[in-house]
C-alpha cells in the first residue's frame, strides 16, 4: 500500500507535469507535425534559462544577451527581442544540413531596421559553407548569405515595415533556392551549397566580427532537413498563433 505522504507527493509531481506541458498553440502543432529538426518558442523569461528545442532532438541553445519572453506574433506566442548584439547560441546543435543536402528555415520576424541583419545562421563562415537567412542592407529583402555579403537573391518584398511577417527559405538539394514571405513565393534562384560545420545562431550571423545582429523580434523559428512545399508553407503562414 502506498503511504498517504507518497501519494500526496506523486499527486504534486503529476500536477506539476501537467502545468509544465501546456497544450501547444495551433501554430506550434502545425510546425511539429511537419517533423522539424529543431523548433524554438522563446518561452524563457530570463536570459539565464536555456532556449529549449520543442522537438525530441534536443537542439537546445542559450541566450548571449537579449530580451526574452516578449510578446510574439500572436497572443499565445513569445518572441525574443534582438539588438545589435549576439543572440541565441546554437553551436552545440546539429541543425545545419551538410553538403548540398535539402533544408528549410522558417521564422516570424518584425523589424523596422534596414541594415544587413541575420535571422538564423547555420554552417561555417567559409566560402560556400554557410547558409544564413538574412535581410539585405537598404531594402529589407529576405535572402540567404552563403558566406560574406554574397546575397541570394537580391530583390523581393520589403518586410521592414514594423509588422509581423512569416519568412521561409527552402533548398531542395538539386540547386533550387526559394524565398517565401507570408506564404507567397517572393524570389528564387539556382545555386549549389557545400555547407559544413555547426556554427549556428538565431539573431546573428556566424561570421566573426560581422555578426549582423537582428534588430527587432523573432518568433517561432524552425529548421527542417527537407524542402517544405509551397502548400506546407502556406498552411504555416495561415496558422493562428
Amino acid at each position: 500500500m502506498i503511504s498517504p505522504k507518497l501519494a500526496a507527493a506523486a499527486l504534486v509531481v503529476f500536477a506539476f507535469s501537467l502545468s509544465a506541458s501546456a497544450a501547444p498553440t495551433p501554430r506550434a502543432q502545425a510546425i511539429l507535425q511537419l517533423n522539424p529538426v529543431a523548433y524554438w518558442q522563446f518561452t524563457a523569461t530570463t536570459i539565464e534559462q536555456p532556449v529549449l528545442d520543442q522537438t525530441q532532438n534536443h537542439n537546445d541553445g542559450y541566450f548571449e544577451g537579449l530580451a526574452s519572453g516578449l510578446a510574439g506574433a500572436g497572443p499565445d506566442d513569445r518572441a525574443a527581442g534582438f539588438g545589435p548584439y549576439p543572440g541565441v547560441n546554437l553551436t552545440r546543435t546539429t541543425i545545419a544540413a551538410q553538403g548540398n543536402a535539402a533544408r528549410s528555415i522558417i521564422a516570424w520576424i518584425r523589424t523596422t531596421n534596414l541594415d544587413v541583419q541575420a535571422i538564423l545562421a547555420t554552417g561555417t563562415p567559409a566560402q560556400s559553407e554557410a547558409f544564413n537567412v538574412v535581410m539585405y542592407s537598404g531594402n529589407g529583402v529576405v535572402g540567404v548569405m552563403g558566406f560574406f555579403d554574397d546575397f541570394y537573391p537580391t530583390s523581393g518584398r520589403n518586410v521592414s515595415d514594423g509588422n509581423w511577417h512569416m519568412v521561409a527559405v527552402t533548398y531542395d538539394g538539386s540547386g533550387n533556392l526559394k524565398i517565401y514571405v507570408d506564404g507567397n513565393l517572393d524570389n528564387a534562384t539556382t545555386i549549389s551549397y557545400s555547407t559544413s560545420g555547426q556554427q549556428n545562431y538565431i539573431g546573428r550571423s556566424n561570421h566573426p566580427g560581422f555578426e549582423r545582429g537582428f534588430r527587432g523580434s523573432i518568433s517561432d523559428p524552425a529548421v527542417f532537413n527537407y524542402a517544405l512545399s509551397p502548400v506546407q508553407i502556406g498552411v504555416l503562414a495561415g496558422t493562428a498563433p
